[in-house]
C-alpha cells in the first residue's frame, strides 16, 4: 500500500466520522424531547441453516416522542439508529478470495430519520452515514459471536473489503387502501409502500405490498425490518390504571412482497475505487416475507422470514432469513 493510499483512507475516515458526529451533535439540539421509544431488530440467516451471504444484522432504533404541527392532524417524530450488517461468501474455510461469490463485508453506520405519519399513512426521510471495511468491526463482531457459540471460525476476513466512507440518503412512504372488517376483532388490510435510495452503499428502487389478517392489526403500518422506522406502538402511560385484562392487544398474521431494481450495491460491487474483489450484480432483486406480530399498549414483537432472490449472477438459489423485531414505548 503506498504511501499516497493511506493519506487518501485516511482523509475518508476523518470525513465519515466528521459528518457522523454532526449528526450526533444535530440530534442532542432535541434532547428537550425525550426518547417514546426503543426498538431493537436481529436478522440471521441461522434459523434457515446456513452462514453466508446476508448473515447476520443488528439494529438498535431510538424514536423520540410525536409531535403534531397547528392545525395539522398528521403526527410527526424523529429516529436515531445504530446498527451492523455483516456479509460473507459461502465456503468459509477458504482463505483466498472466493471469485464466484460475495466478498466478506462489514457496514456499521448510524441513520437519522424524520417521520410523517397519519392514521393510515407513513412517510419517511433517513439519512444514514458510516464505514465499510475494518473498521467496521464486523469481523470482530462474527469470530467473538462464532467463539462464544463454538461454531467454525470464518478464514477469509483478510479478503474483505477495505475502508471506506459510506452513505445513503433515502425516502420511503407506506399506506393502507384496503381495511375490511371481518367480525367484531378481526381484519383483513392491504398496503402497499416504495422507497428511493440514493448513495455509495446502495441506490435503488423499490415497490412492496403487505397483506395483515387477524385481531386488530396496525393500520399506520411499516415494515418491522432493519432499515424500516420505528413502528407506531399503542403507549403504554395511558393504560396504566386499565387491568390487564381489558388492555387492548394486536395479534395477526403477515404476508409482504417487494420488488426492487438496485443499481448500486457496495457489498456485490466492491469498494468505489474498483481495487476489491466483486461479482457481478443482478439488476432486479425480489422479496418474500410471512410472520406474525403481537403488541399491546408499551410493546410489541414481529418475528418474519425472508426469502431474498439472487443478489448477483454466480449466486445459485436465492437466500432465506430471520428477522426479529422487540420495540417498547413508554
Amino acid at each position: 500500500m503506498t504511501i499516497s493510499t493511506v493519506r487518501l483512507k485516511t482523509r475518508q475516515l476523518i470525513r465519515g466520522t466528521a459528518l457522523l458526529l454532526t449528526i450526533l451533535v444535530g440530534t442532542t439540539l432535541e434532547a428537550d424531547r425525550e426518547i417514546d421509544s426503543f426498538t431493537i431488530r436481529m436478522e440471521n440467516d441461522a434459523p434457515a441453516g446456513t452462514d453466508s451471504r446476508y448473515t447476520a444484522g443488528t439494529e438498535f432504533d431510538f424514536a423520540y416522542r410525536p409531535y403534531n404541527k397547528p392545525n395539522e392532524s398528521a403526527s410527526y417524530h424523529t429516529t436515531l439508529a445504530l446498527g451492523q450488517l455483516i456479509f460473507t461468501p459461502e465456503n468459509l474455510v477458504a482463505e483466498e478470495i472466493v471469485k464466484d461469490d460475495r466478498p466478506y463485508a462489514g457496514w456499521s453506520y448510524l441513520r437519522y430519520g424524520t417521520h410523517k405519519s397519519t392514521y393510515n399513512s407513513l412517510k419517511s426521510w433517513q439519512l444514514t452515514l458510516g464505514l465499510v471495511g475494518p473498521s467496521s468491526f464486523a469481523e470482530d463482531i462474527q469470530r467473538a459471536v462464532h467463539e462464544l457459540i463454538d461454531d467454525r471460525m470464518p478464514l477469509g476476513w483478510h479478503n474483505q473489503l477495505s475502508d471506506e466512507f459510506g452513505y445513503a440518503i433515502e425516502h420511503s412512504r407506506s399506506k393502507t387502501h384496503i381495511d375490511w372488517q371481518l367480525g367484531d376483532e378481526l381484519n383483513l388490510q392491504f398496503s402497499e409502500s416504495n422507497r428511493v435510495s440514493l448513495g455509495n452503499i446502495d441506490s435503488s428502487l423499490s415497490q412492496g405490498f403487505q397483506i395483515r389478517f387477524g385481531k386488530r392489526p396496525d393500520i399506520a403500518h411499516s415494515f418491522d425490518r432493519i432499515g424500516s422506522p420505528a413502528t407506531g406502538v399503542t403507549p403504554r402511560a395511558p393504560y396504566l390504571a386499565v387491568p390487564k385484562e381489558l388492555r387492548p392487544s394486536r395479534v395477526y398474521w403477515v404476508l409482504g412482497g417487494k420488488m426492487s431494481y438496485v443499481a448500486q450495491n457496495l457489498f456485490i460491487d466492491g469498494n468505489s475505487n474498483g481495487r476489491s474483489h466483486s461479482v457481478t450484480r443482478n439488476p432486479w432483486v425480489q422479496e418474500v416475507e410471512t410472520g406474525l406480530s403481537y403488541s399491546k399498549p408499551g410493546f410489541k414483537l414481529s418475528a418474519l422470514m425472508i426469502y431474498r432472490s439472487e443478489e448477483f449472477r454466480e449466486q445459485e438459489g436465492g437466500q432465506s432469513f430471520a428477522s426479529v423485531s422487540l420495540t417498547f414505548r413508554r
